[in-house]
């Protein structure tokens, strides 16, 4: 995933919060890989694997970008729900 398209899924222009959206990026990614035993390898090799990836690193990062101040204590239901899924997945 790309900062470009990272900031299309966030809606953001310009490039003044490009430093803080990559940290969350690779945040989301150290997140994903401690998360999910084998991460990088189904990353790699299994296309499906990798789109809901992308989808719930998008979503972490969404909620780290939007709750800048540190409110938010928790992931949601579903992002947890998926993270499980990817953690019990066999390829």
């Amino acid at each position: 995933m790309t900062l470009e398209e990272v900031k299309q899924y966030l809606r953001v222009e310009g490039n003044e919060d490009d430093a803080l959206i990559t940290h969350e990026m690779a945040a989301a990614e150290s997140y994903m890989k401690d998360a999910v035993s084998g991460y990088a390898a189904f990353y790699a090799g299994d296309d499906a694997f990798k789109a809901k990836a992308d989808m719930v690193m998008l979503a972490i990062i969404t909620d780290l970008y939007q709750d800048r101040v540190g409110e938010k204590k928790d992931l949601g239901y579903i992002i947890r729900s998926m993270i499980n899924q990817l953690s019990l997945w066999e390829g």
